[in-house]
């Protein structure tokens, strides 16, 4: 079963966060992609939108006959019932998956590459739609145009930089304000809407440290280039913050 969580008393809000069956993304590494027609691979990551904290993609390696290949897949296509299965289903073949247009996964991502990957798959585009989150690309999405050696023969490669990493920022250091009070550990996902809701952080710099609950509406920036966390709340309010405590 995938880990819950719950906090350090029976408030009405994290009774509701139960209910809710909230789930850390740390407990869906490793979760198997059933294909309608077959198992092909593994979850090893996941790329979520720093604006919106929505998960825009899995990062799937598969085996065997795709050769360690690793795809990117869109919540879009994931079922609704994977529950407490270990597995992610989606609604896809194993030979829509294997004819996946060749994408490089490393962040970042370029958009035209991107646009070539959703047509293939009849996915939205999430930078121009409200799916998941989605918005007008002027005002949600950032990107950056990168000039090719020879602009006369190649178009200026686009970008998306608010794609990140879940693995890549946990174990970035916090800075409440006042200073820094430890690390990210963790994530909280609500998969209905597959937005992240909570920070779990570990207070490991702060006397009597804990893992608390910290909902994302308290992130000021998320600065990827020196691996930092900043918070728009104290030490104070992160210290009095729900305490995390995994359900297995």
């Amino acid at each position: 079963m995938p880990t819950l969580y719950n906090g350090s008393d029976n408030t009405t809000d994290q009774l509701l966060k139960l209910v809710n069956m909230k789930r850390d993304i740390n407990s869906l590494i490793g979760y198997k992609i059933a294909a309608t027609d077959g198992d092909l691979g593994t979850v090893k990551d996941f790329y979520f939108d720093d604006k919106t904290w929505t998960i825009r993609y899995l990062v799937v390696e598969t085996g065997g006959w795709l050769s360690s290949r690793k795809v990117l897949i869109s919540p879009q296509s994931v079922l609704t019932d994977y529950g407490t299965t270990g597995k992610f289903s989606v609604s896809l073949t194993t030979e829509q998956i294997k004819n996946s247009p060749d994408i490089d996964t490393d962040l970042p991502v370029s958009r035209q590459q991107e646009e070539i990957l959703h047509m293939h798959h009849s996915w939205e585009n999430y930078w121009e739609s409200t799916f998941f989150g989605g918005g007008n690309t002027a005002d949600a999405i950032p990107a950056v145009e990168v000039e090719n050696a020879n602009d006369d023969e190649l178009p200026k490669a686009t970008y998306d930089v608010s794609l990140q990493s879940a693995k890549n920022v946990s174990g970035y250091h916090i800075h409440a304000i006042g200073g820094e009070i430890g690390h990210l550990n963790n994530y909280i996902l609500d998969d209905q809407t597959w937005t992240i809701t909570d920070l779990v952080i570990d207070t490991a710099n702060m006397i009597g440290g804990k893992k608390v609950l910290v909902p994302v509406s308290n992130v000021d920036a998320l600065q990827w280039s020196n691996y930092e966390v900043y918070l728009n709340i104290t030490p104070e309010a992160v210290e009095n913050s729900a305490v995390y405590i995994p359900v297995e």
